[in-house]
């Protein structure tokens, strides 16, 4: 008897496979193994000829062992019409593995599989992790011309630099004009370790995203070049500066109008110093933040997270000052400024060191965050504490307003439903719970860090899973121990297993022009 697969039609069968790789892992996060387009493929006959003539399925080439040279050949064969996402993920020297792993000579003739395709590029992604590497991309890309459908960038050289001189030495050389400048299409920038002739690449503009990580100052871009990209970007969701931003230094910046980013809603901001961050926000409007990821060890940003809670307002305009009836001016307000992001909902900190005021009010004023994600490991003692008490009426943007959620007591974070945290026993943990229990907000989704696991987080695990199901408990690895389980990836173990895209492509061509088996 037939399936009842069988008799949807192969229009509908190929629209499923698209939305379902549309919903597949990016390629920097899928597992080892078969990718879905390759799985669905493998069912049976029909799903097999209906897949090899769905060219939306073959438009992701991913290099990253030797084999995905041939899978990639194979599948700008099986789509010659659609725009193609390109990713590109060398090895450093230390891990290399000849003839598995993409270093040097493995690594060149990828492009010459994909430059052809150039005008069909929708997404390109190349990282490198060695300076020949590096030299080898520099070349290419500035001779191979533009890329019109280009919409995302990501240029990344990784090493482990290990002292800012070694990160000058890789990064100083001259940069080179890529795509000839004319990447017309582009909206998403990310660059790391690596640098542009800034004043030549008038594609930045009109961006959606940007992000700019590990530069050192004399490789940055000049303040007036980083004011026309904002200013020229008025769309802009996203913006991650790593050690990176606006070059700084004497002179310091002119005075100019502040940048309006109506549209921002992610600020990422990683491994600066307190007077650059002090003097980079209030050369920003950004009323939309809804994202704030901090991480930010090593020093002291007491200054720059009481700017944070409470920015100081502008300065009063004499002639706006209303008279009183014996002659004085109105007494100034007394109320505390709004903090710099009211509308903030997700909050990540993976490292913060300032002192515990300038944590209080950052934390207090923080009325709509719904989402923390903390190391308190990585932050002074005492302030995971601040979570537990009840705050000053006065803090923030007052009692009531924001998304806070009715409570019966007041509570820091009255909004807050998701808590992923690390370094904090497991006693402190049950003490957050009941608190906010008896306060009526309780947390709703408790991820805990396994590094953290004692007879504390385990109590709260069995409390919280085993109630009516309002919340939930979950334990959650280290990205980086993730990572060491996943390197089986360059060993070679899986090889046999890897699909390069190529089986039985002649056979399948025939059996699709007579027909699927019924």
């Amino acid at each position: 008897m037939q399936s009842p697969i069988y008799s949807l039609p192969v229009e509908l069968l190929a629209r499923i496979f698209h939305l379902g790789v549309l919903d597949a892992p990016h390629p920097d996060h899928a597992p080892p193994g078969h990718t879905f387009e390759v799985l669905v493929s493998h069912v049976c006959a029909h799903w097999r000829a209906v897949a090899l003539h769905t060219s939306y399925l073959w438009t992701t080439i991913h290099f990253r062992i030797v084999p995905h040279l041939a899978r990639a050949r194979t599948y700008l064969t099986r789509n010659t019409k659609q725009l193609v996402d390109i990713f590109v993920d060398t090895c450093a020297q230390d891990d290399h593995v000849p003839g598995v792993t993409l270093f040097r000579d493995e690594f060149h003739p990828v492009f010459d599989i994909v430059l052809s395709h150039i005008a069909r590029w929708r997404s390109l992604a190349l990282k490198v992790r060695d300076l020949q590497c590096k030299a080898g991309a520099r070349a290419i890309l500035s001779s191979c011309g533009p890329a019109p459908a280009l919409t995302s960038l990501q240029l990344w050289h990784i090493e482990d630099w290990g002292t800012s001189e070694r990160l000058y030495t890789a990064i100083g050389p001259p940069p080179v004009v890529v795509f000839e400048g004319t990447l017309p299409a582009l909206e998403h920038i990310s660059l790391v370790g690596v640098n542009l002739p800034w004043a030549r690449s008038p594609f930045l503009r009109g961006l959606r995203s940007i992000e700019l990580a590990l530069h050192s100052d004399d490789v940055r871009i000049p303040f007036d070049l980083w004011h026309a990209m904002l200013a020229a970007s008025p769309a802009l969701t996203k913006l991650a500066l790593h050690y990176s931003g606006p070059r700084w230094g004497n002179p310091p910046w002119p005075p100019a109008p502040r940048i309006a980013l109506p549209a921002l809603a992610e600020l990422r901001l990683v491994d600066l110093d307190p007077p650059y961050l002090l003097a980079l926000l209030p050369s920003l409007e950004l009323p939309a933040v809804r994202t704030l990821h901090l991480e930010l060890p090593d020093q002291d940003f007491t200054p720059f997270v009481a700017h944070l809670a409470h920015p100081p307002a502008p300065p009063p305009d004499p002639a706006a000052a209303l008279p009183l009836a014996n002659g004085h001016a109105h007494p100034p307000h007394e109320a505390l400024p709004p903090p710099l992001f009211p509308l903030l909902e997700e909050l990540s900190l993976p490292a913060l060191q300032c002192r515990l005021d300038a944590w209080r009010g950052f934390v207090g004023a923080c009325t709509r965050v719904a989402r923390l994600e903390a190391d308190f490991a990585r932050m002074p003692e005492g302030f995971f504490d601040e979570l537990l008490r009840a705050p000053a009426e006065d803090v923030g943007m007052g009692k009531g307003k924001g998304k806070a959620r009715a409570c019966d007591a007041d509570v820091v974070l009255p909004a807050l439903e998701t808590l992923r945290v690390t370094g904090v026993p497991g006693a402190q943990l049950c003490a957050l719970h009941e608190r906010r229990a008896r306060a009526g907000c309780p947390v709703r989704l408790w991820l805990v860090n396994e590094r953290g696991r004692d007879e504390g987080a385990e109590e709260l695990e069995r409390r919280v899973n085993s109630g009516d199901g309002e919340e939930r408990f979950e334990w959650f690895r280290d990205e980086e121990v993730e990572d060491e389980d996943d390197e089986g990836e360059y060993s070679g173990e899986e090889d046999e297993d890897e699909d390069d895209g190529t089986d039985g492509l002649a056979e399948d061509e025939e059996e699709y022009e007579e027909g699927p088996e019924s």
